[in-house]
C-alpha cells in the first residue's frame, strides 16, 4: 500500500521543517526551564526533552537530504516507498482531460479509504495539531462525496459513479469528544487556513470548498468582518474561489421547522426567521450557496425602480 506520509513535495517538505523548528525551539524553552528548577525534580524531565530535541534533530538531517533529492527530481515530488507512491498531483499533470480540475475540502478531514472516494483523492495534509488527516467527525467525507457527485441518489439509482476532478484534503477542524460533530478553534483558525491555503495554492488549488459557519454571528447587514474578512483577504491575496455555506440552520421546536420533512419543505425553510445567514457567507469575494432571496431584486432596485430600468 502505497504511504502518503513517505511522499514529499516542496510545500510538505516546507512545512514539515518548519514544524520540526517549530517543536525543537518548544522543546529547548521547557529545557531552559527544567534546568532552573530543583535538581532532582528537574533531571527526568530534562532527559526526555533532550531525547525528544536529538530525534528531532536526527528528522531534520533526513529531511535535509529529501530536500537535496527533491531539488534534483524532474517532477520536484521524492517517495521514500516506491515510484507509484507519488503524489495524484503528477497524474493530474499528465492527464490532459482533468489537469486543471482540482478542488481542495476545508473541514475535518477525509477518509481517503473511502471505495467511493479513493479514486479521486489526491494529496491531504492536516492543519490541526497533533492530529492527522483522517476524519474522525464524518462531516468532511460526507461533504467530499457530495461536491464530487452531487446528486448521490442519482448516481445510486443509475449505479454511475465517475470522478470528474481531483480532491484534495485540508483538514481544519476536529470532532467534538462531547458532541461528535466538527468544530473548530476560533484562536487558531486563521492561522489554519492561512497554512491550508498556501500549501494547496502551491499544489495548483484554486477552488476551495470551506463548509463551516459561526452560528453566534448571524449577518447585521453592517461591515463584513470576522472569518468573512479573513477570506476575503486570502482570496485577493492567491487569486482563489472560496465556495461556502449560507449558514448552518439545524430545525427548532418552536416553533416547529420542519414541520414534517427536510426534503420535502425544501427551499421554504430557507425563509424562516431562525434560518439566518452566518459568517463567513457575507464575504464580498465568496460563492456562497444554500439559500433562496425573498425578492427578485435588490432594496437600491425596488426604491428606484424608474432608474434601473433605464
Amino acid at each position: 500500500m502505497n504511504n502518503r506520509d513517505r511522499n514529499f513535495t516542496s510545500a510538505k517538505l516546507k512545512r514539515r521543517i518548519e514544524e520540526i523548528e517549530a517543536s525543537i525551539s518548544r522543546y529547548l524553552t521547557d529545557l531552559d526551564a527544567a534546568d532552573r528548577q530543583v535538581p532532582t525534580a528537574s533531571e527526568p524531565d530534562a532527559a526526555r526533552l533532550e531525547d525528544k530535541i536529538e530525534k528531532l534533530k536526527a528528522q531534520m538531517k533526513e529531511l535535509q537530504v529529501i530536500e537535496s533529492q527533491l531539488n534534483d527530481s524532474p517532477d520536484k515530488q521524492v517517495s521514500l516507498t516506491d515510484p507509484d507512491a507519488r503524489s495524484m498531483r503528477r497524474a493530474a499533470a499528465v492527464s490532459s482531460a482533468t489537469k486543471c480540475r482540482r478542488l481542495c475540502i476545508l473541514d475535518s478531514g477525509i477518509n481517503a479509504n473511502d471505495p467511493l472516494l479513493r479514486p479521486a483523492m489526491a494529496e491531504s495534509a492536516s492543519f490541526v495539531d497533533e492530529e492527522g488527516e483522517a476524519d474522525l467527525a464524518g462531516h468532511g467525507t460526507a461533504v467530499a462525496g457530495v461536491a464530487l457527485y452531487g446528486d448521490v441518489e442519482a448516481c445510486d439509482a443509475g449505479n454511475f459513479w465517475r470522478p470528474q476532478f481531483w480532491i484534495y484534503n485540508g483538514k481544519v477542524m476536529k470532532r467534538c469528544p462531547q458532541s461528535g460533530n466538527a468544530v473548530y478553534n476560533e484562536h487558531t483558525l486563521e492561522a489554519s487556513l492561512t497554512r491550508a491555503v498556501e500549501y494547496f495554492v502551491e499544489l495548483g488549488c484554486r477552488i476551495f470548498n470551506l463548509s463551516l459557519g459561526n452560528s453566534n454571528a448571524p449577518y447585521d447587514g453592517m461591515h463584513v468582518r470576522g472569518l468573512a474578512y479573513i477570506l476575503d483577504v486570502l482570496s485577493r491575496r492567491h487569486n482563489i474561489l472560496f465556495v461556502v455555506s449560507t449558514g448552518n440552520f439545524c430545525g427548532s421546536e418552536d416553533p416547529a421547522v420542519p414541520i414534517n420533512s427536510w426534503r420535502e419543505e425544501y427551499p421554504e425553510y430557507l425563509l424562516a426567521e431562525q434560518s439566518s445567514i452566518i459568517d463567513p457567507a457575507p464575504a464580498m469575494l465568496l460563492l456562497t450557496v444554500g439559500s433562496i432571496a425573498r425578492h427578485n431584486a435588490t432594496a437600491q432596485t425596488q426604491r428606484y425602480p424608474e432608474i434601473h430600468e433605464l
